[in-house]
């Protein structure tokens, strides 16, 4: 939500008049602000009650009933909307063409960051080779597979090619994507616009604490977020620098791989050099300024985390997957290693730890990278000109 915001306040300095329409149980307040006009659609499922409307809102997260549809049809039609953007996974182009539809406004769908493309073994990404998962975590394991089944088949229909060939443009943000939805749908390249995604830099701090290296995680404490691999890496890392701690801060839990994790630490003898942090009130000054190295070692899909760590000029550490290698430039202003190579990631880790020049050579490559590709202006006028472009098509 908060690169879509930047998006907004990027496209207003530029003088382009936004109208939000939100669905009332999905509406995010990171949104209302005096400067925009914000619509709140109807209830997706007033017809259920509260419990049931729940459990198909998280169900079927993207899916929306007809009336939803048609009164947002109306207020685009009322608020004479020149373009119709729609912003979230593939499957949501699904509404962005039907508005267009219904409308007869050009389109634009784009389609958010860490998104997966293609072909991805989704039923596997939090299953860790060799870890017997207790059994009172069966009944979880068998709910998050109907509720993952039901969200990426429909992704991977054959119908996804016609909607998105009936939307007038579609905006990425990395060359990665553009090259997925060529070689997998057949689209033409022309249609596609790459536009990295906005991140405005914060204060620059390039903190540390010398005496004792801070080796740190944030995102989902995910298997497939490769969190399991900071631990074994960490404990390598102490190897060579037994002052080392590791800060693992984790935005949402996956109870098996937290388990995991946890058994790790205790049978490596790590307790007191484990610090677990929950969602921070500031990710600056409460993680990355007091951090000497960031470790994201993702196994199924990056995240806009590592993006936020390069802004703060931190050095990181991660894997070598999908649009990773379009930020970090291996052994410039990061490091990249295979999935699972945690010799790899505690070797990088080691040589970040132990020259401070690198580090913060390191860190500023960094912050500039991220300068340059996600600059507010600069991003804001090249989503300017997908609009003008698909506002041109008849």
């Amino acid at each position: 939500m908060v690169l879509l915001r930047n998006q907004l306040e990027g496209l207003r300095e530029l003088g382009c008049e936004t109208i939000i329409l939100a669905e009332a149980s999905r509406h995010n307040t990171a949104l209302d602000a005096k400067e925009y006009k914000v619509y709140q659609l109807p209830p997706a499922y007033p017809k259920f009650s509260g419990v049931l409307s729940h459990v198909v809102t998280h169900l079927f997260p993207e899916l929306f009933p007809i009336d939803t549809i048609y009164h947002a049809a109306h207020l685009i039609l009322k608020e004479q909307m020149d373009v119709v953007v729609g912003t979230g996974s593939i499957f949501s182009s699904l509404w962005t063409a039907i508005l267009g539809h219904l409308t007869h406004k050009p389109t634009i769908h784009q389609i958010s960051l860490g998104t997966v493309i293609g072909r991805r073994r989704w039923w596997a990404a939090d299953v860790i080779k060799g870890y017997k998962v207790p059994y009172h975590f069966y009944p979880q394991f068998i709910r998050d597979f109907v509720e993952q089944a039901l969200r990426e088949i429909p992704k991977r229909g054959l119908g996804i090619k016609s909607l998105l060939n009936r939307i007038t443009r579609i905006v990425v943000n990395s060359n990665f994507s553009k090259r997925e939805l060529i070689d997998r749908f057949g689209l033409s390249e022309d249609k596609i616009d790459v536009i990295y995604p906005i991140v405005k830099l914060p204060t620059s701090n390039e903190a540390r604490n010398e005496e004792n290296p801070v080796v740190a995680y944030f995102g989902h404490l995910r298997a497939g977020r490769g969190a399991h691999d900071v631990i074994k890496a960490f404990k390598i890392i102490r190897t060579f620098h037994p002052e080392t701690m590791l800060v693992m801060a984790s935005s949402e839990i996956h109870e098996p791989t937290y388990l995991y994790c946890t058994r790790l630490v205790n049978d490596f003898g790590l307790k007191s050099n484990v610090i677990w942090r929950g969602v921070l009130a500031d990710i600056h000054s409460d993680l990355l300024n007091p951090s000497t190295v960031i470790v994201l070692p993702y196994r199924d899909t990056p995240s806009i985390k590592l993006i936020e760590a390069m802004a703060a000029a931190k050095p990181v550490i991660t894997t070598r997957l999908d649009w990773t290698p379009e930020f970090i430039s291996d052994r410039n202003n990061g490091f990249l290693v295979n999935p699972g190579d945690t010799n790899a990631i505690a070797n990088k880790a080691d040589a970040i730890i132990s020259d401070k020049q690198l580090a913060r050579r390191m860190g500023r490559k960094a912050r500039e990278h991220v300068a340059n590709k996600c600059s507010v202006r600069k991003n804001s006028k090249l989503f300017m000109s997908a609009l003008m472009r698909a506002s041109q098509v008849k």
